[in-house]
């Protein structure tokens, strides 16, 4: 008789910012690993000469198996050290998940969060809407990305520290992912590791059959 494995493999399912609503449902749903990187027809995939860093990350995420990474953030907010399976994505989708069957649960996990074009005091309000609908409990830590066209640096780090420094978890910003001129690829549903002493993210993407 055959018999199913406990865990389906990491797909090559590559995509962000609205793409985050996928990659949640693929996982919540169907247990799938994703990558949260560039779009096909994202602005860097569509320049002409796109970022070295951005097209060597996507290539050996999907064709170097098992290959590790480590990425660093440009500011530690909250130091400390989590591990777990790595979630999330553009801040926008994931509060609009709130409430519904496909948001997978981020207990343990280290979540990912970034997003483009949103106001110091949006990005409140998303932070609070998912504090409150109890989705931050029990998270392992928070790993940002970039906040592009947000309202500055320092206004965002000021919203993330009065949102989010209560959890108790480390959190890094900064990291190379999201809507910046470098789009890392990362793999969602990895294993990772945060280390908000040294400002860096680490994992192993799964093998690829």
């Amino acid at each position: 008789m055959h018999r199913a494995s406990k865990r389906l493999p990491v797909k090559p399912f590559v995509g962000s910012s609205d793409i985050t609503a996928l990659h949640l449902a693929f996982r919540r749903l169907l247990g799938i690993e994703t990558f949260f990187g560039p779009t096909v027809a994202g602005p860097i995939l569509g320049n002409p000469e796109p970022s070295t860093e951005t097209l060597e990350s996507l290539r050996n995420a999907l064709f170097e198996k098992c290959s590790q990474s480590s990425f660093s953030g440009d500011q530690v907010l909250v130091p400390g050290i989590a591990g777990g399976i790595a979630i999330g994505g553009t801040l926008t989708i994931i509060s609009s998940f709130a409430g519904t069957p496909e948001l997978p649960a981020a207990t343990g996990a280290v979540v990912l969060l970034e997003d483009v074009g949103e106001s110091p005091y949006r990005i409140d309000r998303m932070l609070t809407q998912l504090l409150r609908s109890n989705w931050f409990n029990e998270v392992a830590g928070i790993a940002c990305g970039s906040w592009e066209r947000c309202g500055g640096q320092q206004r965002i780090h000021s919203v993330l520290l009065d949102r989010l420094s209560g959890l108790g978890v480390p959190i890094v910003t900064g990291l190379p992912f999201g809507h910046g001129e470098i789009q890392m690829t990362i793999p969602l549903g990895a294993e990772v590791q945060l280390d908000g002493n040294n400002g860096t993210l680490q994992f192993v993407p799964r093998e690829i059959p």
